[in-house]
């Protein structure tokens, strides 16, 4: 994908058409970038006209900030303010969630969603591996044996780090330590102007400022998230962005970036995002999230697009994640349906349905990982269904026993 080209000189004055002004005022609700308006047809009007206009609007009702030697803008578009009203009605787990899942299985759920979210963002930062593979290294909580896997474990570290730090305020000390986790040893800032690219890295690609300056900068990016005036989902993804253009690290910036956005949701009490992979949606979309981001830097540090992908992301996991948890709850009514549970807790309830779900079974280590309890509790759950003859002892998993379901409906 090609680079995002600049706009045009914004200086004079635009024409005095009104129908080109209310052209530009139309384009400005979408928020069309510089690269997307050159190569619309049939505007009536030639783009360097509209763009003047578009801009001169735009600079109306932005909020602006500086880092370093850097002035950083936004503005925000009506489809960031459905975003906001809807993250803004769901940030809590009880008012997202509701009744559909027991705290056991939410429980479960936020341990996956972290996963995904470490798994995504490392993936994202150049690590090779298949989700299925980084799960179960991270169930097993095993050591890492290469490269790939080392990203993985680090990530996801990361990603914990920054919700224990929830109540810590932002310093450079707290970078050093999310940086550090990041790169599995030491936390070095950058002193080049000419950073070696990461390699097999999916992660934005834009130009970081003069290396002198990242000390300021990262004085200047505590005192922005300190900014109460600024809602705090935006002042998470601008920090996401501005990070990738200070690039203070020699490695990892990517990662550092995401946890210091999931540092300030937990921060801000949108305690929600701990169920939401949003990362899985920027490693999905990668090439959007790249020209987002490769965007804002294009046309003068416009965070605009940058937050406003985000946000919309941010909103794509919490659907993914509503459709997901309507689904598991509707099959887990409909396998225990019959069948006399009553009187099981919801943790087992809830290894009775994923045993349910998979036909191989699961060995002791294994349910003990997924649902997050020790070997023992883990143990004593089967033990307990085996004997209510709800599951049975299958095949030997090398020398390890696995569990089956086995239930008959009354």
């Amino acid at each position: 994908m090609n680079a995002p080209e600049p706009p045009p000189d914004e200086d004079g004055h635009p024409g005095h058409s009104l129908e080109a002004l209310d052209v530009a005022a139309r384009l400005n609700q979408e928020y069309i970038s510089w690269d997307q308006l050159r190569t619309r047809r049939n505007l009536g009007y030639p783009a360097e006209e509209i763009w003047k206009y578009m801009s001169t609007f735009r600079r109306s009702s932005r909020r602006t900030c500086r880092i370093g030697s850097l002035r950083f803008s936004w503005n925000i578009t009506p489809r960031m303010i459905n975003s906001l009203h809807t993250l803004d009605m769901n940030h809590t787990a009880g008012s997202l969630l509701g009744h559909r899942l027991n705290r056991h299985s939410r429980h479960i759920y936020a341990v996956d969603s972290s996963m995904n979210e470490a798994i995504s963002s490392a993936v994202l930062s150049g690590a090779m591996i298949q989700t299925a593979a980084a799960k179960k290294l991270l169930r097993e909580r095993r050591a890492p044996k290469n490269p790939a896997e080392t990203i993985v474990c680090n990530a996801y570290a990361s990603l914990e780090m920054s919700r224990e730090y929830k109540d810590r305020e932002m310093s450079q000390e707290m970078l050093f330590d999310l940086n550090r986790t990041a790169s599995g040893g030491e936390s070095v800032l950058r002193n080049t102007d000419s950073p070696i690219p990461e390699e097999y890295s999916r992660d934005p690609s834009v130009e970081p400022m003069p290396f002198r300056e990242i000390g300021k900068a990262l004085a200047d990016l505590g005192e922005f998230v300190a900014d109460d005036s600024v809602h705090p989902l935006i002042r998470a993804f601008a920090a996401e962005y501005i990070l990738f253009r200070i690039r203070p690290f020699e490695s990892w910036n990517g990662i550092t970036a995401r946890s210091v956005a999931s540092w300030l949701m937990s921060r801000s009490g949108y305690d929600v995002s701990t169920y939401l992979a949003i990362s899985s949606i920027l490693r999905a979309r990668s090439a959007q999230y790249r020209l987002a981001f490769e965007t804002s830097a294009a046309e003068g540090d416009d965070m605009t697009y940058a937050v406003g992908f985000c946000l919309s992301s941010m909103c794509e996991a919490m659907d993914s994640f509503l459709e997901d948890a309507e689904r598991r709850a509707q099959e887990n009514n409909e396998m225990l349906e019959g069948l006399s549970v009553n009187d099981l807790n919801p943790r087992q309830r809830t290894i009775l349905a994923d045993l349910a779900r998979n036909p191989t079974g699961s060995t002791i280590s294994e349910v003990a990982a997924k649902h997050q309890v020790s070997y023992q509790t883990a143990r004593a759950d089967l033990i307990l269904l085996s004997q209510r003859r709800l599951v049975r002892k299958g095949s030997r998993d090398g020398h390890r026993d696995t569990y089956v379901y086995s239930a008959k409906t009354l």
